[in-house]
């Protein structure tokens, strides 16, 4: 399923569809990684934020633990 993190109002028009929450949560990725990885070429940043936002949505996805995480 292609969740949206910011939904556009239903007024809105067609061409504003909203941001994906894989999307948004790479570009929260990508916030730490660049500083932490500036001297990797753009495109591994870019990769490794992606599956960062793969992994947090497997997580959201998921039923709670019964132990919280440490």
């Amino acid at each position: 399923m292609r969740r949206k993190s910011y939904p556009v109002p239903a007024f809105a028009s067609s061409l504003q569809s909203g941001m994906l929450l894989r999307d948004y949560f790479a570009g929260i990725a990508l916030k730490t990684l660049v500083p932490l990885r500036y001297d990797e070429p753009p495109e591994k940043i870019s990769r490794r934020a992606y599956e960062l936002a793969d992994a947090m949505m497997v997580q959201r996805d998921a039923p709670k633990a019964e132990k919280p995480l440490r």
